[in-house]
């Protein structure tokens, strides 16, 4: 089970997929499950879920067509919607859980998300900030993730690589099938793609782990020796001053890895 994350952002959109392929019945192996191209006009990135064979095809026949296609958002949405079609049409029982997702940028104003699932055509609205997450659609992560820990919407595409490796951090502890490294890319409002390194992706998972470990080590320490009421509060105003300077080493912590 593949895990792909869009996060549209302020200034770009963010693509984040594991790179773990599974042959059911057969083997795992491991490839990059992301692609991206730019036309004068337009820049576009790809992540998809189900076979990958097809979706390799399905990358391949969008960066041959759509290229040539107009800068229009529109006849791009359209032409992936007729690509897709086609692929259902000759791929039948193969194409049962397949799912597109494809950031669009065309600058300066036009970012949005698409996601592409059988006939449903799911998108962004025009400068909204928002997020899909394919792949792992059919486990309760995703509702997880949305409901308990997206409150407030990344801003900055930097923001939005944080995010998006976090999820996919979490994709890959969590749901079977999900593993290997995390790869990602940036599509920026002026149209740059930028292509982020696993080594940048694997530095934000480690400081990720830190913060998590830390924090549970705080818990657990917390819980030790409580054994009634006052206790427990004195436990709680503990936990809470210790936090904050966990929150203020936090900021330390980022800036010495970069993030």
């Amino acid at each position: 089970m593949t895990v792909g994350v869009g996060i549209a952002c302020r200034n770009g959109i963010v693509l984040a997929a594991d790179t773990q392929v599974t042959y059911i019945g057969s083997h795992k192996d491991y490839a990059p499950k992301i692609d991206s191209f730019s036309a004068p006009e337009f820049s576009i990135g790809l992540t998809g879920a189900g076979s990958f064979d097809i979706l390799n095809d399905t990358f391949s026949r969008v960066r041959r067509e759509i290229s040539a296609s107009g800068p229009s958002y529109d006849d791009i949405r359209d032409g992936i919607q007729r690509i897709l079609t086609k692929t259902v049409q000759q791929h039948p029982s193969d194409t049962k859980d397949q799912y597109l997702l494809v950031a669009v940028v065309i600058p300066p104003s036009t970012k949005r998300l698409i996601h592409f699932f059988k006939d449903r055509v799911t998108e962004t609205p025009q400068r909204s900030r928002a997020e899909f997450i394919i792949g792992c659609g059919n486990t309760h992560l995703t509702d997880h993730i949305k409901k308990d820990w997206i409150k407030r919407k990344p801003e900055s595409a930097l923001e939005g690589l944080h995010w998006a490796t976090y999820i996919v951090k979490l994709a890959k502890q969590f749901v079977d099938g999900c593993e290997g490294d995390t790869d990602a890319i940036v599509l920026h409002a002026d149209g740059r793609v930028e292509v982020v390194s696993r080594e940048r992706t694997k530095h934000y998972e480690s400081y990720i782990e830190e913060v998590e470990e830390k924090i549970s080590d705080l818990f657990r320490r917390m819980g030790i020796g409580v054994e009634n009421a006052t206790e427990l509060d004195v436990s709680l105003g503990c936990l809470c001053d210790e936090l904050k300077k966990l929150k203020a080493e936090i900021g330390c912590w980022k800036k010495s890895w970069g993030c």
